[in-house]
């Protein structure tokens, strides 16, 4: 791991490319944002899901499986969180 010049964020080596990690994690939040903006079905989510593991195995590809289940399961939560305020907004008439 290496510091990025610009912005001093740690810098992942993959390769010939090097990526950093908000780099990463802003590509993962705007499949995030996709998922909210769309439909929200299940199948929604599994995609959504499936994208997020596909970029942090292919651009991180030095993390464990712990710590790619950790980052996961972040943005699963983030992903529940939207869906328990949709069916708030539904609950009370909003939608």
């Amino acid at each position: 791991m290496t510091a990025d010049d610009t912005d001093n964020t740690p810098t992942l080596v993959t390769g010939p490319l090097s990526v950093s990690a908000s780099q990463v994690g802003k590509k993962c939040l705007d499949v995030v944002g996709d998922f909210c903006k769309g439909g929200c079905t299940a199948l929604d989510k599994a995609k959504c899901i499936q994208q997020i593991a596909d970029i942090l195995t292919s651009t991180m590809p030095q993390l464990s499986k712990a710590e790619i289940n950790d980052a996961l399961g972040s943005y699963l939560e983030i992903i529940e969180q939207h869906l328990r305020t949709l069916e708030s907004g539904r609950t009370i008439g909003l939608n």
